[in-house]
């Protein structure tokens, strides 16, 4: 599959350096950066590429893509906050004494025992990953409706099917205006999906521009552009003048 596709989920290569090239872009999968390909970023007296800038970012704010994907806390990845900590420790090079210190105080052979843990639950995710790409599609309509992973929809209570998706789009938006923006979060990110498709990806806005697209749907055309810009569906410059569609 070509970089610039768009697939559902990152892959392992894209979420070990953190980003994703998309339609132009280096679109930075833990927050709503992206960087324009081509363009030389001045950064501390010094001029970075795209990559290099996206790497620098992803640095600073993050703490890297390794830091980045285990600051979820517990369940980050499916695992518990010792388990974190003692990959935390092996990330930062400390050895089972220094781990342990970490832990406070265990024993030596408590840090060997997760790591043993930690190995058998990689075999296993290669596994399930193996699995899972083999399994068949269910019907269209029982499909999950997929967002940007930055977004952070993996709440249940957020989880939506294809079918449930097209009700609620029937129930806010039967012709081509949204009768009223939903509270549920489930409700608002279908509607800022939805209305996110009717922009092209690669392409930059103009605040004008966003304004006339939003108002052609709904009257408080303010109050969704900042939706779209919070809930990681669109990105904008500090100034504000300038806005892209986020597709990672």
């Amino acid at each position: 599959m070509s970089e610039n596709r768009s697939p559902e989920f990152p892959t392992v290569k894209e979420l070990k350096r953190g980003y994703r090239k998309c339609n132009g872009r280096l679109v930075c999968l833990h927050c709503s950066h992206s960087l324009e390909l081509g363009v030389i970023y001045p950064r501390n007296e010094r001029l970075l590429n795209a990559r290099r800038a996206m790497e620098e970012h992803l640095a600073n704010e993050h703490g890297g893509p390794f830091m980045a994907l285990a600051s979820g806390g517990k369940g980050a990845g499916g695992l518990s906050e010792v388990q974190l900590s003692v990959m935390r420790g092996m990330y930062d090079g400390e050895d089972d004494a220094g781990i342990a210190k970490l832990l406070g105080n265990k024993a030596k052979s408590t840090v060997r025992n997760h790591r043993y843990q930690l190995r058998e639950r990689y075999r296993e995710a290669k596994s399930l990953v193996a699995m899972t790409e083999l399994l068949r599609e269910p019907p269209r309509d029982e499909q999950l409706v997929e967002y940007p992973l930055h977004i952070r929809a993996d709440d249940m209570r957020l989880v939506v099917t294809e079918k449930e998706r097209a009700a609620i789009l029937h129930k806010y938006i039967p012709d081509e205006r949204i009768l009223r923006f939903p509270r549920k979060e489930k409700e608002k990110l279908v509607i800022l999906q939805k209305m996110a498709e009717g922009l092209l990806p690669g392409r930059d806005y103009s605040e004008k521009e966003v304004n006339q697209y939003i108002a052609g749907i709904f009257e408080d055309y303010v109050i969704l552009r900042r939706y779209l810009v919070e809930y990681g569906f669109l990105g904008r410059t500090p100034d504000g003048k300038r806005y892209w569609l986020i597709e990672a």
